[in-house]
């Protein structure tokens, strides 16, 4: 999905979203490539493309599964415009990897993982991470800032070295 592209010689303007979540409770699954487009600029700007995905409202869930990817030349990946207790969810049953470093590309949400699959953490992020569904595994060398497990698993990979974390709590078998 690559959102559209506003202006043509002589008329100039934001460019458009990849997906804007308008409203509550609703999903949006995604193993596949999301990016916003450029405006078409005035001669000699330098502009950034629009965010790959807005969310306007309350309760709502991006899923990101196995092969999601998003344009790389924008402030936020996903942004949470207005609204309270929006997912990012990790889910789906192919397994996969979280680059941490990217976190700062997300911003208003709740951080989850979901689905039957096992999802690595690489880096260190300082966010809380809700495990309600399969794996949710901290590699080696990589840190969280907390986890509420309350089923599936939560898994710190070693090596040999103890990882250091914050708060974890566990809410019922897993």
């Amino acid at each position: 999905i690559i959102g559209g592209r506003v202006g043509n010689g002589n008329i100039h303007g934001p460019a458009g979203l990849g997906v804007r979540i308008v409203g509550n409770d609703n999903i949006v699954i995604t193993g596949g490539h999301i990016q916003g487009n450029h405006p078409r600029p005035f001669a000699g700007w330098h502009v950034q493309q629009s965010n790959a995905i807005e969310v306007w409202g309350n309760g709502n869930i991006l899923e990101l599964r196995n092969g999601y990817s998003f344009g790389s030349n924008t402030n936020y990946y996903a942004l949470v415009r207005s609204g309270t207790e929006n997912t990012l969810s990790l889910g789906g049953r192919e397994n996969a990897i979280f680059d941490q470093t990217t976190l700062n590309k997300y911003f208003g949400f709740d951080y989850a993982k979901t689905g039957s699959s096992s999802w690595d953490l690489h880096n260190t992020g300082t966010v809380t991470w809700n495990v309600f569904e399969g794996e949710l595994n901290v590699s080696a060398g990589a840190k969280i800032g907390g986890a509420n497990v309350y089923e599936g698993v939560l898994e710190f990979e070693t090596d040999g070295v103890p990882q250091k974390f914050g708060n974890v709590e566990v809410f019922g078998a897993g």
